[in-house]
């Protein structure tokens, strides 16, 4: 899934990732509406992640040829039926229910890394069953 929507915060976390915050809410019926926050980190895929690989520079290359040069952390809240007059206050506390769960985690200095390979694991697991 895309980043799509209206942009509506950024946050760089000290390991140098940023934070994306989409608003891509929808109207449901007259004055209520489904209240949807997108948050999306674009990690890049860097090749000191495969350093520990068997084969690290062959991993790198054929991940990034052949799946990315960057993966996303995505997630997405909603709310449903919210009276549009409260749309702009539910955004913001999605937003902070967010980060209080997952600031701390996305922010771990090891993170890019770690997610980057567990993406990698994935790939390769779906390229055997091919």
């Amino acid at each position: 899934m895309e980043p799509s929507g209206r942009l509506t915060d950024k946050l760089t976390l000290d390991n140098g990732l940023t934070v994306h915050f989409y608003d891509r809410s929808t109207n449901v019926a007259g004055d209520r509406r489904q209240i949807k926050l997108f948050i999306h980190v674009p990690i890049p895929v860097e090749k000191r992640y495969f350093d520990r690989s068997t084969e690290p520079r062959d991993a790198y290359e054929t991940f990034t040829s052949a799946a990315a040069s960057t993966v996303s952390f995505q997630a997405e809240k909603v709310r449903n039926f919210i009276d549009s007059r409260q749309a702009e206050q539910i955004l913001h506390e999605l937003r902070e229910e967010f980060l209080k769960a997952s600031l701390s985690y996305l922010s771990r200095s090891d993170f890019a890394e770690r997610f980057v390979l567990r993406r990698y694991s994935e790939w390769r697991e779906k390229q055997r069953r091919r």
